[in-house]
């Protein structure tokens, strides 16, 4: 996999790195080839019953259904390159994130150069896009995560030689709250219409407390313990058969926490 995946620069100019790239990401990945590959200006990915629409076009501030202006040369070919490159290692339906970094940058490029060329981007290309940001996302809390892609992009220029001398840029946006946590109406209501009733999580209780068969426990266990943690279903799977504990009189569960926490109790 790594030999058809990973791009290595080798080229002794930055230009020869990214004509590298794009021959690489057009002639040796597959993902999105039944589609068209590099012959159409938008692909789709599907995926846990989400359609994700990704449209190689200009922006316009308008959702566009039928028709778009496709992104100019030679910054199309580029978009598609990375948009492939990183899909093919995982594809994800957050792409949609690097779509609106790639569409600022394009933006970005336009009106500091005036023209769309990704070598040319530099430090005043990266201001420019930040006010361009913050101009289509005043105050929303996608800001974050089309940050996150645009530093993660911003890197990968870096390190594949294509503007090895770009300023390392760290995305000036912070987290919002989750829903969970806030107290707006809007929120509350998202958390009423999600969470279960008193009646409900006192059911579950009931279960755990009167659960004799091993499956019984088993099961009213889990439920417990999403209770606590409804964002953790993916790590039950991972819960070893000796991880439960007690320490000064108080029980715990030995786990291993996603997205990189690592092991805790």
């Amino acid at each position: 996999m790594s030999n058809i995946v990973y791009f290595t620069p080798k080229g002794p100019t930055p230009s020869d790195n990214l004509k590298a790239f794009i021959a690489h990401c057009k002639n040796h990945l597959s993902i999105y080839e039944s589609q068209g590959g590099f012959d159409v200006d938008e692909w789709r990915v599907e995926k846990s019953k989400r359609k994700i629409s990704m449209r190689f076009g200009i922006y316009t501030g308008k959702i566009a259904f039928k028709s778009f202006t496709p992104m100019a040369e030679p910054f199309l070919s580029f978009a598609k390159s990375i948009v492939r490159y990183k899909q093919e290692m995982k594809e994800s339906t957050s792409i949609h994130n690097e779509m609106d970094a790639l569409k600022a940058l394009y933006d970005g490029l336009i009106e500091v150069h005036g023209e769309p060329d990704i070598l040319k981007t530099d430090g005043i290309v990266q201001d420019e896009v930040m006010q361009i940001l913050n101009a289509r996302l005043p105050g929303s809390d996608k800001l974050y995560r089309v940050g996150g892609s645009l530093e993660l992009l911003y890197n990968l220029l870096i390190d594949k030689g294509i503007t090895p001398s770009l300023p390392i840029w760290k995305r000036p946006w912070k987290r919002g709250r989750a829903k969970a946590d806030r107290t707006d109406k809007k929120s509350i209501k998202w958390q009423e219409d999600r969470c279960p009733s008193q009646h409900q999580m006192l059911s579950l209780a009931d279960c755990f407390a009167k659960a004799t068969s091993l499956e019984d426990q088993y099961w009213s266990s889990v439920l417990i313990l999403l209770m606590f943690a409804p964002g953790r279903g993916g790590e039950l799977q991972d819960l070893t058969v000796d991880c439960y504990g007690e320490e000064d009189g108080k029980p715990y569960i030995r786990w291993v926490g996603e997205k990189g926490f690592g092991t805790t109790i």
